[in-house]
């Protein structure tokens, strides 16, 4: 299983690659939206259960996000 830096940075490239609305899966993962710009960011701590709300909220698996290909400047 990837690091949590690293988890925290497939799940925004997964996030903005969707177009999804960050206001909207912090709604719906039912996070305060500046924790999770925080997480994405890498100034908040991303959790085990905060990246379990967000993928339920997008309805992506855990899996997926873990097999995001990250390029090469952002490992």
């Amino acid at each position: 299983m990837p690091n949590r830096k690293v988890l925290s940075l497939k799940t925004k490239l997964f996030l903005k690659n969707k177009g999804f609305n960050l206001a909207e899966v912090a709604r719906k993962a039912s996070i305060r939206p500046d924790d999770l710009y925080g997480m994405l960011s890498g100034r908040r701590v991303m959790t085990a259960d905060d990246f379990l709300d967000i993928c339920k909220a997008v309805d992506i698996s855990t899996d997926e996000v873990a097999a995001i290909e990250l390029p090469p400047q952002s490992a």
